[in-house]
C-alpha cells in the first residue's frame, strides 16, 4: 500500500484562500463602499443645498414666530420664538399621547373581557367593534370624528351643551372648571414632596409585609391613602402661609368688561404700561342692576335653520336675583312671546297665535310676511338685578367679564390667597369667546378619540391572547382552593397574561405617539403640523427634518425605556 505524506503544520495558507481574512476584507471594503456612497450623497446634498440658497443651521430657532397657535400648554404669543413654537408642538403632542395611552389600554381590555364573555351580545358587540374599527385608516376615523360627528353635531358659542358648570360646543370645546397653581404654590410643593417619599415608603413597607406573610393584598391603597392624607394636611398649612404682594392692585373696568391684576410698580395706584402682570387672582365682581340688548336673528345650530333666534352672554342662575326679557318696543310685549332655551340668556320670539302659551312650530314666523321675528325692530333687553361672578385673572393678568350696555352701581371684591385658585369657564360675550376654566378643543378630542378606539381594537386582541395563553390548569386550581371567580381573574390569570402583555403593548403605545402626527388633518396643533409651519416660513427645510427625527425618536425611545424598565421587572425569574 503506497504511503501518504503528511503536510508539515507550519505551512502557511496563502491569504487569497484564507476564509477568515477574506471576510474581514470584504467587511472593510464594504463599509468603504458605503462611506464613498455617502460622501456623494453629502457633496450633492451641500451643493444643491448651496445652489438653491437653502438654509442648513440652526440660528432661525431664536427668529420671531409671527403666527398665532390655538392651543398651549405654556405662555405663547406670536412675538414667541421659533423655538418656543416648535416646544408647544411637542407638548402638544404628549398630551394628546399620554392621555390617549391610558384610555386605549383601559378601553382595550374591557373589549377583550367582553369578548372573552360569556354573553353572546356583549361578545359579538366587541367582536364587530375590533373588526371593523382596526380595518378602517385611522385618517378616515380621524375625519369622521371631526367633521361629520362633532363640529356640525354640536352647538355653537353660547348655546353650547351645559352639564352644571362644563360646557361643549363645535366652537371651543369642552370647556370645565380647573385649578391652577398660583404664586403661593410654592409652600404646598414641599409637603407634596414629603407626601410622595412618604407613599414610596409606605408602598415598600406594605409590599414587604404582603410578601413575608404571604398574603394576597394590593400595596398601592394605603400608599395612596398616605400620600393624601400628607398632601390635604400640607395644603391647609400652606393656605395659613400664603399671601398676596403689598404693591398688588385689581381694578374693574365696568365699560370694557375688564378686571386686571396687576404688580404697582410705579405706585401710582392706578394700572399703566409699566406695571407688571399678576396672574391667578380670584375676584368677585358685582352688579346691583344691569341690562343687555340684543337683535334676534335667524341661527344655523346643528344643520337646522332656527328663526328669530336671541342669544344673550351665557349666564348661570347662581349669578344673578332675579332677570327678565322684555322687547325695547313696548308695543310688542303683548304681541309676542319669548320660549327660552337657555333661561335667560338663550331662546326664541314667536306669536303665540293659538293661545296655548308655549311656542308650536312655524309660531317663530309672521305670518303675514313669512319671515322671522328679526332685526333691530325686535330688539330684547335682558334686565338684570343682583348680578355676582366668580372670576380669576389669566396668564395676562386679566380677564373678561359681560360688558353690559348700563349698569349701576359695579364694584369688585378680593378674595384670599391659596395654592390652588379655581377657574370657572365664562361667556363674556354672545359670541364664541371663552374665558376662565380649561379647555379641550373639538380638534383634540377629535385627534384623542380617534387614536384611542383605533389602538383600543389592537390591545383589546393583545389582552385576549394573552389571557387564552395561560394554562387552564391555573384557572382549575385557583377554583380548587375555593376562590371567586373575581379573585381568580384578579391574582391569577391576569398578572401571569400581564407579563405577556407588556411588550407588544409597547408597540401600541410607539405606534398610538407617532400617529398623532395625523392631527393635522384635525387641525390640531402638535409637532408635526407645527414644524410644517415654521418650515413654511422660515424655509430651513434640512434643520427642521432633523429636528423632527430627533424628536419623534426621543419621545419613542423614552416610551421604550421606561416601559421596558417595568417589563423586566415583572418577568418571571428562571431558577
Amino acid at each position: 500500500m503506497a504511503s501518504r505524506t503528511a503536510r508539515p503544520s507550519s505551512e502557511v495558507v496563502p491569504w487569497y484562500r484564507n476564509v477568515k481574512l477574506i471576510a474581514v476584507f470584504a467587511q472593510i471594503i464594504f463599509v468603504v463602499i458605503v462611506l464613498i456612497v455617502l460622501a456623494i450623497l453629502v457633496f450633492n446634498v451641500s451643493r444643491g443645498v448651496k445652489t438653491l440658497g437653502v438654509r442648513t443651521g440652526f440660528g432661525f430657532l431664536a427668529d420671531r414666530a409671527g403666527f398665532p397657535l390655538s392651543e398651549s400648554l405654556i405662555p405663547y404669543d406670536q412675538n414667541a420664538s421659533y423655538a418656543r413654537a416648535m416646544l408647544v408642538g411637542v407638548l402638544n403632542t404628549l398630551k394628546v399621547a399620554l392621555l390617549g395611552v391610558v384610555l386605549a389600554t383601559l378601553l382595550g381590555i374591557m373589549v377583550a373581557l367582553m369578548r372573552l364573555s360569556n354573553n353572546w351580545i356583549l361578545k359579538q358587540i366587541a367582536t364587530v367593534y375590533i373588526e371593523t374599527v382596526r380595518n378602517i385608516p385611522l385618517v378616515i376615523q380621524i375625519f369622521f370624528w371631526f367633521s361629520v360627528l362633532l363640529v356640525p353635531s354640536l352647538p355653537s358659542g353660547v348655546n353650547a351643551l351645559r352639564f352644571g358648570p362644563i360646557y361643549f360646543n363645535n366652537s371651543s370645546g369642552l370647556i370645565f372648571p380647573w385649578p391652577f397653581a398660583s404664586s403661593n404654590f410654592r409652600h404646598w410643593t414641599i409637603w407634596l414632596i414629603l407626601a410622595l417619599v412618604l407613599a414610596i415608603g409606605v408602598y415598600w413597607w406594605r409590599r414587604r409585609t404582603l410578601l413575608r406573610l404571604e398574603r394576597p393584598g394590593n400595596p398601592f391603597w394605603p400608599a395612596a391613602a398616605a400620600f393624601l392624607l400628607v398632601a390635604a394636611v400640607g395644603y391647609f398649612i400652606a393656605l395659613a402661609q400664603s399671601r398676596f404682594p403689598e404693591n398688588l392692585l385689581v381694578s374693574l373696568d365696568a365699560d370694557r368688561g375688564r378686571v386686571n391684576s396687576v404688580l404697582d410698580v410705579n405706585a401710582n395706584g392706578t394700572v399703566d404700561n409699566q406695571d407688571t402682570p399678576y396672574a391667578t387672582v380670584p375676584v368677585i365682581v358685582t352688579f346691583e342692576s344691569a341690562s343687555f340688548e340684543v337683535n334676534p336673528q335667524r341661527r344655523t345650530e346643528q344643520r337646522k335653520e332656527i328663526n328669530s333666534a336671541f342669544a344673550f352672554p351665557s349666564l348661570r342662575k347662581s349669578e344673578f336675583e332675579e332677570a327678565r326679557v322684555e322687547f325695547v318696543n313696548p308695543d310688542l310685549n303683548d304681541r309676542l312671546s319669548v320660549h327660552y332655551t337657555g333661561f335667560p340668556t338663550t331662546g326664541i320670539v314667536y306669536e303665540d297665535r293659538n293661545e296655548n302659551e308655549r311656542f308650536d312650530a312655524g309660531e317663530d314666523l309672521d305670518e303675514s310676511t313669512g319671515e322671522g321675528f328679526e332685526g333691530n325692530d325686535y330688539k330684547l333687553v335682558l334686565f338684570i338685578e343682583g348680578f355676582k361672578r366668580r372670576v380669576l385673572t389669566e396668564r395676562d393678568g386679566e380677564t373678561r367679564v359681560p360688558r353690559f350696555d348700563s349698569y349701576e352701581n359695579a364694584s369688585f371684591e378680593r378674595l384670599g390667597p391659596s395654592p390652588l385658585a379655581w377657574s370657572f369657564p365664562n361667556f363674556p360675550t354672545d359670541k364664541t369667546l371663552v374665558t376662565g376654566g380649561a379647555t379641550l378643543s373639538v380638534s383634540y378630542l377629535a385627534l384623542l378619540l380617534a387614536l384611542t378606539f383605533y389602538t383600543a381594537s389592537f390591545i383589546a386582541e393583545i389582552v385576549r391572547g394573552a389571557i387564552l395563553s395561560v394554562p387552564k390548569g391555573q384557572t382549575e386550581a385557583s377554583k380548587a382552593l375555593g376562590l371567586s371567580n373575581n379573585q381568580t381573574f384578579n391574582l391569577v390569570v391576569f398578572p401571569q397574561a400581564f407579563r405577556i402583555i407588556i411588550p407588544p403593548l409597547i408597540s401600541q403605545f410607539l405606534n398610538l405617539t407617532k400617529n398623532s402626527s395625523l392631527g393635522i388633518f384635525c387641525s390640531y396643533q402638535e409637532f408635526f403640523a407645527v414644524s410644517s409651519i415654521v418650515n413654511n416660513q422660515s424655509g430651513a427645510s434640512m434643520p427642521i427634518f432633523f429636528i423632527l427625527i430627533g424628536g419623534y425618536l426621543i419621545i419613542s425611545l423614552t416610551f421604550s425605556f421606561l416601559l421596558n424598565l417595568y417589563n423586566a421587572r415583572t418577568q418571571l425569574v428562571e431558577r
